[in-house]
């Protein structure tokens, strides 16, 4: 037979299903048999259905593919018992197959969650989970208290396909099951049913000993995203386990929830998950905008930086235009700082002066302020001056700093200052007037 390779093709062709079951037995063939069998559909059935008592184990396998193929409702019975199949790939092909039949064989599949067999009730388990019905909810709690380990991991990820919310008090009480992977799926479950309850739960389970239930918690407190999830999945950054900070990083940033705004925020400040923590508010967007803008303003330098980034690349143009002209207001603040350099010819001054000119608006309401400033302006009487020049004082410069920037506003605070004490004031601020006017002509 090992030098006999059948001709699959024309065996369908002719509906030569006797020849095609035959062919399953073959490695090379197996599987294109498998899938003319399911082409030819109804009339493979009964043939498929003997099959799946088969000696030749490749063949029982084929088999129960090929009824999950048709999906049929006559093949039910027979499947349920191939799940006791001493070959595990019988087994999960039939397991495979009920799942595709799906809605007909629900009742059965129900019924079997009962079976003696702890097989059975396994995949009956695992099978209910991947059809998704409701129907099967009630079955599927009772086996979480199954005495079979197998059993019980299967109905907690289950329950979690299905997401009924009702299954929360039982998913809850999985966290604490014996085995791992039933703390596991419950984890996950949690976060497929998406109830904001189970938030404290999975904090918990951040402490689990094992890492992959601290993953999954991890996963499902990103789930449901709110303000207690976000500062739970930062804190999961330090985690001991290497995978589970991996998953609370690639979770951080997939956070919307507006409550997460703050903590978020307060993360920026740290070195080590600040990038994660700024990728999240760009996804949460204009909700972040004013907390962004508050930050701006009173955090340290790290979230300053952060905080301007971020509320450019979210794009609100209103906001956009607030932050840089705040920025602009401490950038000019800054430079009439300058303009009280000891020297006052010093070039240190005249890039001052340059800089507020090109700040432009922004610089103005700063620059009104200092043009108002009473301190006494000192000239040191050991500066070389030119000849026929007035030392220039800070308040002079400010003068010619808004003569530069030409704005109206600047128009009476200048007309006030032609009285001021200094003459050096007076001065400027004469010429300034002249260069606003000379601009609004």
């Amino acid at each position: 037979m090992g030098l006999f390779k059948p001709n699959v093709g024309r065996l369908e062709e002719k509906g030569d299903i006797k020849g095609l079951i035959n062919a399953l037995k073959q490695s090379e063939v197996g599987s294109d048999a498998a899938g003319a069998l399911a082409r030819i559909g109804k009339p493979a059935i009964e043939r498929l259905i003997q099959a799946l008592k088969d000696k030749n184990s490749r063949v029982r396998q084929y088999a129960a593919e090929s009824l999950g193929e048709i999906g049929d409702a006559r093949a039910f019975e027979s499947l349920i018992q191939a799940l006791k199949d001493e070959d595990v790939l019988v087994e999960m092909y039939a397991a495979g197959a009920l799942a595709r039949i799906r809605k007909p064989a629900i009742e059965r599949l129900i019924q079997a969650l009962k079976d003696k067999n702890s097989r059975v009730r396994q995949y009956a388990a695992e099978s209910l989970g991947e059809i998704g019905d409701a129907r099967a909810f009630e079955s599927l709690i009772q086996a979480l208290k199954d005495e079979d380990v197998l059993v019980r991991r299967n109905a907690a990820k289950s329950l979690g396909e299905i997401g009924d919310a009702r299954a929360f008090e039982s998913l809850i009480q999985a966290l604490k099951d014996e085995d791992v992977l039933v703390r596991r799926n419950a984890a996950k479950s949690l976060g497929e049913i998406g109830d904001a309850r189970a938030v404290e739960f999975l904090i918990r389970a951040l402490k689990d000993e094992e890492d992959c239930v601290r993953i999954n918690a991890v996963d499902s407190l990103g789930v449901i995203g709110d303000a207690r999830a976000a500062t739970a999945v930062l804190q999961a950054l330090k985690d001991s386990g290497s995978q589970v900070r991996k998953s609370a990083a690639a979770v951080l940033i997939k956070i919307v929830d507006a409550q997460a705004v703050e903590p978020l925020i307060k993360a920026l400040q740290r070195y080590d998950i600040g990038d994660y923590a700024a990728q999240a508010l760009r996804r949460i967007g204009k909700p972040a905008v004013e907390p962004l803008i508050k930050a701006w303003k009173s955090g340290d330098s790290l979230v300053r930086a952060y905080a301007a980034e971020i509320v450019l690349d979210i794009g609100d143009e209103r906001a956009v235009e607030q932050l840089q002209d705040e920025d602009s207001e401490r950038e000019a603040k800054r430079l009439i700082e300058a303009l009280k350099d000891d020297n006052p010819w010093s070039p240190v001054r005249r890039e001052a002066i340059r800089g507020l000119a090109s700040i432009g608006s922004p610089a103005v309401g700063p620059l009104l302020e200092a043009l108002k400033d009473g301190s006494p302006e000192w000239v040191n009487p050991l500066d070389v001056v030119p000849e026929g020049a007035e030392p220039p004082t800070p308040r002079s410069l400010v003068a010619t700093a808004l003569g530069e920037i030409g704005s109206k506003r600047a128009i009476e605070p200048l007309t006030n200052a032609l009285t001021d004490m200094n003459r050096a004031v007076r001065e400027a601020a004469k010429r300034a007037l002249e260069k606003i006017k000379a601009k609004q002509s």
